[in-house]
């Protein structure tokens, strides 16, 4: 019925979610990069792996956070997962925070909002 459905899934795993991961064509997974987000991460691609869904899945790095005029490198986290971030978000706890208490959407509080 629809060309695109996107569907925010919960952490836990149950039957209904795997029947909706097999049936997708492409899977995000997005997770936090620090050292309990990429262990968690990797356990999920492991089990994902077992199920042969795995190839169907790009990794997304949340909240990436900005040095000196570069991001963070991810490349330690996609040494330890052993595959490459498709995408990251760019993080901004300040900004997201303010979008939150003002109940407003990020562009209406910062329009240049890295995020």
């Amino acid at each position: 019925m629809y060309s695109i459905v996107i569907i925010d899934l919960p952490p836990d795993w149950n039957e209904w979610k795997l029947r909706l991961l097999e049936r997708a064509d492409l899977v995000c997974a997005v997770a936090l990069t620090d050292v309990p987000g990429i262990y968690r991460f990797g356990r999920m691609l492991a089990f994902m792996d077992q199920l042969e869904l795995a190839g169907r899945v790009q990794l997304v790095a949340n909240r990436v956070e900005r040095a000196l005029f570069r991001d963070n490198s991810l490349d330690e986290q996609e040494r330890v997962l052993g595959r490459r971030f498709a995408h990251s978000i760019a993080g901004d706890d300040q900004v997201m925070g303010l979008a939150v208490a003002q109940g407003k959407t990020l562009a209406d509080v910062r329009a240049s909002a890295r995020v």
